[in-house]
This record gives structure tokens, C-alpha cells and sequence, in this order.
């Protein structure tokens, strides 16, 4: 399998073929594909979709996939890292800071490649895409005034219109079998507020959702399988593995955004799970990513 770097903070491209030429391959950064025409097969970690015209993909750093082309396709590709985003890219830019909100998003995405459904789902949202993707393109090909300002603004929307079909669609899963599951809502609320320590008390979540202390616990225990205090340690933690692997934020920052008491807390968490300290895994990274 194939890995690929991207070696700027943002691309564009309209790639055209019969065949698939890139084998199985993974990234280092994200990418939204989008297929203009044609059909055929997206193999996503394993999972099988099929694809035809205004399918959309998301894949996140470490996804790995190929494509098998029935017909001549099409397809639209964006790709971006997080700096795209951040406030030291802005700094060089003219672009907006977008940092604050991204991460607010960002883990919703790492979610969402573990099953076979659908991305977007909301009929008014797909032709929606449809018209931001083809802004982009022409944005893109004409380079009129703020046209930059524009593209970001853009794919931000676009991520945001995703991020919304994610967790509408998590939310739909769990009250299939339970019309009256509260799960997905709860689970939404634990992603929008990662990063704020005092949203995530189970006194919090009791008082934000009507219910006591005991039952929120017992409730989602039920549901997934796993304390609550458990899931939020574990959410919080993959949190710190995508920044020590696809940042330039150092131990100590880390903990701060995360709000860990300090990088020794962080560093004890991080070994719970992994075995090794983040500055461990980090070097670890650094070089098995040089060596490729």
C-alpha cells in the first residue's frame, strides 16, 4: 500500500480516468472527493461503496483506499491539512483563522469511515454540494477577486455540511432499534463540547439533558457499552494522537488545549492507552514517517 504526502496546506484538482492508477493507497492529510460523472466502487477500509455521479467522499489521515472505475469517471479532489485552518497559516495569509471551529469538527470526521453507510443522506444538502463544488471549480479555474477568502469559506461549509449529516445520521442509527434513544444526542454533545472540561461533568450532562446523575451513567453504559467517563478519556485521547501525529503543537500545548491538569497528566492518560508517553509515540511517528 501506497502512502501519500501533501507538501502544501491546500489543492484543487479535476482528475479524469478509466482506470485507477494509484493502487490501495492512505494520506497524511484529508481529502474530499467528489464525483462529477461516472460510477464504480470506493473501497474505504475495507468497506464497499458504489459511486455514481454526486457521491461524496471524506477521508481523514490514515484512511486508506482505491477506487474500481466502471465508467470512465470523473472526480473532483480537494485536499487539506489542518494548518489550512490554523491561526499560524493565517498569520501568513490573508485568510481567516478558522481554528477554534475546525477542531470543534475534526474528530466528528474520524468517525465517520467505520461503516458502509452513506455520507450525505438530506436530499437539499446534496444538490447543495453540488452547487458549492462547482463554485469551487470555477473559483478555482477563473481566480477573480478574494477568490482564496472564497475557496476557504467554501470548503469550510462544505465540512460543516458534512460534520451536520454525520451526526444526524448517528443519531438516526440509534433510534432504529430505540425510537426513543437519547444516545446520539448525548454523543453529539460530548463532541461539540471535547474541549471544554466543565461541559463534561456528568453533573453537566445530567443537568443539560434533564436527568440525574445515576441515570445518565446507567444509561449510557447501556447504550454503548462503556462508562461515560470512559468514552470521554478515550475521545480525548485519540484527540492527542491526531494532534501529536498531524501537528506541530508541542506536549505541553497539547495538554493545555485539552485542558489535562499538565503534560505529566497527559502523558499518564496517553500510556493508560497506548503503552507509551505521547513524547514516546510521537518520535515514534516522526521517524517511521521520515523512513517512508
Amino acid at each position: 500500500m501506497k502512502s501519500l504526502s501533501l507538501y502544501q496546506e491546500f489543492d484543487i484538482s479535476i482528475y479524469v480516468a478509466q482506470e485507477w492508477e494509484y493502487g490501495t493507497h492512505k494520506h497524511n492529510f484529508y481529502e474530499l472527493i467528489y464525483i462529477l460523472e461516472g460510477k464504480g466502487t470506493h473501497i474505504l477500509n475495507d468497506h464497499k461503496k458504489e459511486y455514481c455521479k454526486g457521491s461524496l467522499f471524506l477521508l481523514t489521515p490514515e484512511d486508506y483506499h482505491s477506487f474500481v472505475i466502471e465508467e470512465k469517471t470523473s472526480f473532483c479532489i480537494i485536499t487539506f491539512n489542518r494548518i489550512y485552518f490554523s491561526k499560524e497559516y493565517s498569520l501568513k495569509t490573508d485568510l481567516l483563522d478558522f481554528s477554534e471551529l475546525f477542531r470543534k469538527i475534526e474528530m466528528i470526521f474520524y468517525n465517520s469511515n467505520n461503516s458502509n453507510n452513506e455520507l450525505i443522506k438530506n436530499e437539499a444538502d446534496k444538490i447543495y454540494i453540488e452547487v458549492l463544488i462547482q463554485k469551487l471549480i470555477e473559483e478555482v479555474s477563473q481566480k477573480r477577486f478574494f477568490y482564496e477568502n472564497i475557496i476557504q469559506n467554501t470548503v469550510f461549509l462544505l465540512l460543516n455540511i458534512i460534520a451536520r449529516n454525520i451526526q444526524e445520521n448517528l443519531s438516526a442509527s440509534f433510534k432504529i432499534n430505540n425510537s426513543k434513544s437519547e444516545i446520539g444526542d448525548i454523543l453529539t454533545y460530548i463532541q461539540k463540547n471535547i474541549y471544554q472540561k466543565d461541559k463534561l461533568t456528568i453533573e453537566a450532562i445530567a443537568t443539560y439533558f434533564y436527568k440525574s446523575k445515576n441515570y445518565i451513567s446507567e444509561y449510557f453504559k447501556s447504550e454503548t457499552g462503556e462508562s461515560l467517563k470512559s468514552y470521554i478519556s478515550k475521545y480525548k485521547i485519540n484527540l492527542v494522537k491526531n494532534r501529536l501525529m498531524y501537528s506541530n503543537l508541542t506536549i505541553s500545548q497539547i495538554a493545555d488545549e485539552l485542558e489535562f491538569t499538565d503534560e505529566s497528566h497527559l502523558n499518564k492518560i496517553f500510556k493508560q492507552f497506548f503503552g507509551q508517553t505521547a513524547k514516546q509515540y510521537k518520535i515514534k511517528y516522526s521517524e517511521k514517517t521520515k523512513s517512508k
